[in-house]
């Protein structure tokens, strides 16, 4: 897969893109956007419940990825992950950020069952 390890001025390409594209379709990756989870990612909805129903899809599922798409996910509340194996990614470190949007607790919880 194409690197995430981009610098100050980098071009995103659509060709990076593609890849990333065809590295999660060929994993089978959960996709926060998509149906049922409908994450938004613009930085105002709360994406929080879409977030987490797909950690907890990967958890339950062989489909142990979750795909967060370029975009900005407002989190109000804890993320808890709480399984081996679940991984999840962005689409690039500067292309995907969660922000965390609540002062009690952890942006994310992980831990192994």
């Amino acid at each position: 897969m194409a690197s995430t390890n981009f610098t100050a001025g980098t071009t995103v390409t659509s060709t990076w893109l593609n890849e990333v594209n065809d590295y999660v379709h060929e994993y089978n990756a959960i996709n926060v956007k998509l149906s049922p989870y409908n994450a938004v990612g613009d930085g105002v909805a709360d994406d929080t419940a879409a977030i987490q129903a797909a950690l907890n899809a990967a958890t339950s599922t062989f489909r142990k990825m979750v795909f967060i798409p370029a975009g900005t996910y407002k989190c109000t509340s804890t993320l808890t992950l709480n399984s081996n194996g679940v991984s999840f990614i962005g689409a690039s470190s500067q292309a995907t950020t969660i922000v965390v949007d609540h002062t009690s607790g952890p942006g994310i919880n992980a831990s192994i069952s």
